[in-house]
């Protein structure tokens, strides 16, 4: 059977799609731009956004008058991210386009974190609806469709009807969170679903390329281990509740450490997420460690760009260089709306060490 789907796959085409993807890094915006965005205003980031590959999206906006100028240029932001995103995908055959699915499953772990949070306060289609991330399993209609059901009830029907895994899931975690009460519990069982899909997809890959893939979603649910050994050793009441609070196939990170580790230093002493601990230090108990260690993911992600000119790593860091450049351009609008001072605002931004230079 194996051999046989081997017969049927178009063949990788690895450098073909990492051709196209390193001609698409120089649209994405240098270091130097942000640092002087940030001295701006709003305004001026309009302006300079019309003019760039942003612009195309932002006169969408333009033509719906009941947005406001942030709402237009978030607009803007995410519609531009998921055609980039989209794209890329679609230079891929074979291997790569199996990786991608997983590299975009991001996407859908965004999107069903924000359903299952307004499921649990009683928010659904009331206020603004979010902007969806569109570039995953799950498309955007399905969403919209999902904030526009009246309530959780209605919510989990469509969900079951709609019939992808993914969604079948989604259901069943709004599901247990409605019995439950505990949002923890659910986000959980929500991306252990997810992760056990990818896992799924890779099981019909071996190789150099696929052992990268794994080590990618290791390092995520080290991510999501440590948050929950961090707030059960605060005495954190939902993730004391947990009966089964770690899930299986961290990078690092075995159960069996997580369980005998006796504090944060101990768990992450000798591993790559050690770095963290120290950045902790240095930048003050007000940073939550998963941030630190969400962003030494990124860092990692990027400096991937220049390892394999016909490897997976090029695919992973063009993905990581787009969202973080969405995500940077979203935090200049709300820094220069809120006044902050442009040291302030460049603080929070997500740049690597050498991220201009990937």
């Amino acid at each position: 059977m194996t051999f046989l789907r081997f017969l049927s796959e178009p063949p990788s085409n690895y450098g073909y799609l990492n051709a196209r993807l390193r001609s698409r890094m120089t649209e994405f915006f240098p270091k130097e731009t942000f640092l002087e965005l940030a001295s701006g205003s709003v305004g001026e980031l309009e302006l300079f956004l019309i003019d760039s590959n942003y612009g195309e999206s932002y006169r969408k906006g333009l033509l719906q008058q009941n947005l406001s100028l942030n709402r237009r240029i978030e607009m803007a932001l995410a519609h531009t991210a998921t055609r980039r995103l989209k794209e890329a995908k679609a230079f891929a055959e074979g291997e790569p386009a199996d990786f991608f699915e997983i590299l975009l499953s991001r996407s859908d772990i965004y999107n069903c974190r924000l359903i299952l949070r307004a499921c649990r306060t009683d928010s659904i289609g009331s206020g603004i609806e979010p902007f969806w991330h569109g570039y995953g399993a799950l498309p955007e209609t399905f969403f919209q469709d999902l904030w526009k059901s009246g309530g959780a009830e209605k919510l989990i029907e469509r969900a079951l009807l709609f019939g992808h895994p993914l969604a079948v899931q989604l259901a069943h975690s709004c599901r247990e969170l409605k019995n439950s009460g505990n949002l923890l519990f659910a986000e959980r069982r929500l991306l252990g679903e997810i992760l056990k899909y990818c896992f799924g997809i890779l099981k019909a890959h071996k190789g150099k390329n696929a052992d990268l893939m794994r080590e990618y979603l290791g390092r995520m649910i080290d991510i999501w281990n440590v948050n929950i050994f961090s707030r059960r050793e605060n005495k954190s009441e939902d993730a004391l509740k947990l009966d089964e609070p770690f899930l299986e196939g961290g990078a690092y990170l075995s159960k069996r450490r997580l369980q005998e580790s006796r504090n944060l230093r101990e768990l992450l002493i000798e591993t790559p997420w050690q770095k963290a601990i120290t950045r902790l230090s240095d930048e003050g108990p007000a940073i939550p460690l998963q941030s630190v260690m969400s962003s030494d993911f990124t860092l990692w992600q990027l400096k991937l760009y220049r390892h394999d000119p016909l490897g997976i790593e090029v695919a992973i860091s063009y993905v990581a260089r787009q969202i973080t450049e969405w995500q940077d351009l979203n935090v200049l609008v709300a820094g220069l709306e809120l006044g902050f001072e442009p040291e302030e605002i460049v603080s929070r931004l997500t740049f690597a060490e050498d991220k201009d230079k990937a």
